[in-house]
């Protein structure tokens, strides 16, 4: 069974990268989802059953609470987000996904500052730990704050109305915002 595990990872990286080539065109973009879809949930499972070969147990309760908050915030985010607001919310997920990097790069970490049994790496293995753990946490944090920064001056672009005038507040769209003049 160990050796299916990196046929599995290969073809979820294979149907990524199918994926991503999909979305290129508006009238392949639905099947370049799908492939994108397909492959997450190829990884998923891969990892699930690499993880359970691994270690004897696993935490099934956490797996599924996963499942069932992202499922509900996915839903929620489909329902309640119009078309127009699908930039910001790309802009959101993509800084999600650094967070997430950043938040597994802390775990690793903290794995040798919780358990005090577990023997700490050394030579060039310590080096290897601590230099992908700093540049996956600067990487996550820094891809965090860029979406957001994005995500903001996407929402700010869409309050321009198709002339390029500003809406203001209180202001009738199409009505010419005043101006003060200098001295």
């Amino acid at each position: 069974m160990e050796a299916w595990i990196p046929l599995g990872y290969l073809l979820s990286a294979a149907l990524f990268i199918f994926g991503l080539k999909k979305l290129g065109h508006p009238r392949t973009a639905p099947r370049g989802n799908q492939y994108g879809a397909m492959g997450m949930l190829v990884a998923v499972i891969t990892t699930v059953v690499d993880m359970r070969l691994a270690s004897g147990g696993m935490h099934w309760e956490l797996i599924v609470a996963g499942l069932v908050v992202g499922s509900i915030i996915g839903l929620i985010m489909a329902i309640k987000v119009e078309m127009t607001g699908m930039p910001e919310l790309v802009a959101l997920f993509n800084g999600f996904g650094g967070a997430a990097s950043a938040l597994v790069a802390l775990s690793e970490t903290w794995k040798y500052i919780e358990d005090p049994d577990l023997p700490l790496p050394t030579g060039l293995e310590l080096e290897v730990v601590v230099i992908a753990a700093g540049l996956s946490a600067l990487v996550g944090w820094m891809t965090l704050t860029g979406s957001l920064l994005a995500m903001f001056k996407l929402k700010a672009a869409s309050k321009f109305s198709e002339n390029g005038s500003v809406h203001q507040h209180g202001a009738r769209p199409g009505s010419t915002p005043s101006r003060c003049s200098s001295p």
